[in-house]
Formats: structure tokens, sequence, C-alpha cells
């Protein structure tokens, strides 16, 4: 696959500085239905992310498009932008490139416009409690190691942590607890899928495996997945200065401006002798 990669002449090619939204995919839209000339497809991706849904459906219109997609991340393709990444057949990255985590962003429960990692409040309950465990376990031990016996020991240890634990819990709203870890496990059912459409097509496990890595291995969202952490995840990934068509790409990259999104169809027409 690398030499087929590196050696593209002929492709459409997209340019993505811009948030992943309705727009965004509005605009992906209108440059597949006026495309007809290319089988394969570089997209670069330029994004801090957006909303999964859209990235989603993005890259189930380009791949129902194209024969063969690769995606381009000269600098960072974050959240939603990493979903869209797994939806290629390849990732081309420089060494300080990065992806991010899949675990999305909801809003705050008590701040407004405000957004938190839906793994934040799943594991502010996961972690109270865990801790409450372990201070009652010690609890438990100084009392019987202080000579009460053991039932008392055990329902004093219990009534304590509860009391020091109990306000935190309290404050954890269970309809804002059940949507994080629904939301939570959206990002990887969409990456799963996207892996195994094409990049890990015939390996449905290791898709799945790989996609709840990136949506609940990390305890930070804008955590830096760079390119040799994406190798050791199972990545495809190519070395975006091997490419033959790099200088086409980089020049169109580099005129595009921030909210930019740019579809154009590349030629490579052979010289006819004279």
């Amino acid at each position: 696959m690398a030499d087929k990669i590196l050696d593209s002449r002929n492709f459409d090619l997209i340019i993505m500085k811009s948030g992943v939204d309705g727009v965004m995919h509005s605009k992906l839209r209108d440059f597949v239905r006026q495309s007809n000339s290319n089988d394969t497809l570089f997209i670069v991706l330029d994004t801090s992310g957006g909303i999964p849904i859209y990235a989603y459906r993005a890259m189930k219109l380009l791949g129902a498009k194209y024969k063969n997609i690769y995606s381009v991340i000269p600098d960072a393709s974050m959240s939603a932008g990493t979903l869209m990444a797994l939806g290629t057949d390849a990732i081309g990255m420089f060494p300080d490139s990065c992806l991010g985590p899949l675990d999305l962003q909801i809003t705050h429960p008590d701040i407004d416009d405000e957004v938190i990692s839906a793994l934040d409040i799943r594991d502010t309950a996961s972690d109270t409690t865990s801790e409450a465990a372990a201070i009652a376990r010690k609890i438990f031990a100084d009392n019987l190691g202080s000579g009460i016996r053991r039932n008392v020991a055990e329902r004093m240890a219990v009534e304590l942590a509860t009391s020091m634990y109990c306000p935190i819990m309290e404050k954890i709203d269970p309809y804002r607890m059940h949507e994080s870890i629904r939301s939570a496990s959206v990002g990887s059912i969409y990456g799963a899928r996207l892996l195994a459409s094409r990049m890990m097509k015939n390996k449905k496990q290791k898709a799945v495996s790989v996609s709840v890595k990136l949506a609940n291995g990390y305890n930070y969202h804008g955590y830096a997945i760079t390119k040799d952490e994406a190798i050791e995840l199972g990545l495809e990934v190519f070395d975006i200065e091997q490419l033959k068509c790099w200088s086409t790409i980089a020049k169109n990259y580099e005129q595009a401006s921030n909210g930019d999104i740019i579809g154009i169809s590349v030629i490579d027409k052979p010289q006819k002798d004279k």
C-alpha cells in the first residue's frame, strides 16, 4: 500500500481548516457532487474537532465516493477530526503531527457555555467510589487495631466513609451520569465502524480495541497522540515528506485560511513528445 500512496499523481484534494460541523458537511457534499474525475482522495485535516455525527457522516459520504482515501495531518486533527482520520485508508503525519482522544465533549452541568469530557462525570463517580472504599478499609483496620469489636469497627468505618463522600456523590445528577456513559460510548462505536470500513477492514476486533483505547484510554481530551504513538496503537501511518505529491498539497494547504474548506482535482497529465 505504501508505494501506491507515495506515488499518487491523479487525485482529488480537500483542504479542511475548519471545525467539524454541519457547514463542513454541506461543503463536502457540494464538492463530491461536482467532482467526477478521480478515484483517490487526499484530505488534509487541520481541526480542533467538533460534532462527531458530522465527522461520521462526512466519512460515510467520502467513503461511498472514493476507492482510496488518505488523510494528511500537517499539524493537528483532534477529537472529531481524529474520527475523520480513522475513516481513511492511511494517515500521513510528521513526527510532531498529532491526533487526539475520542472522548466526546458535553455541556457542563452547572456552567453555561462550558464543555467537559464525557469521561469527567463518569470518572468522578468511579474515583469517588474507589476513594470511599479505600478510606473505609483504612478506618476499619485502624479500628480493629484499637481493639474495637469487628462488627462495630466495620459499621463505624462505613458510616464515616459514607458521611465524607456522600455529599460529593449527591452532586452527580443520575441523568447526567447516564448521559456521560452513553456519550463516551458513541466515539468508540463510530471509531470502530470507520476503522473497520477501510484501515482495518476484515479486522473488526482490532478496530474495536483501538477505538476503545482512543475513547477511554486517555485522561485528558487535549492529549497529543503523535506519529510514533499512532503507529503503536496499530494505525496505518505514513511519512508525509515521502509523498511525491506533497509539494502540490502543501502549496494549497499554505494558501488556505483558517475556516476554509477547499476542494480541487489534481490531474498530472503526461507531457507529449514534441
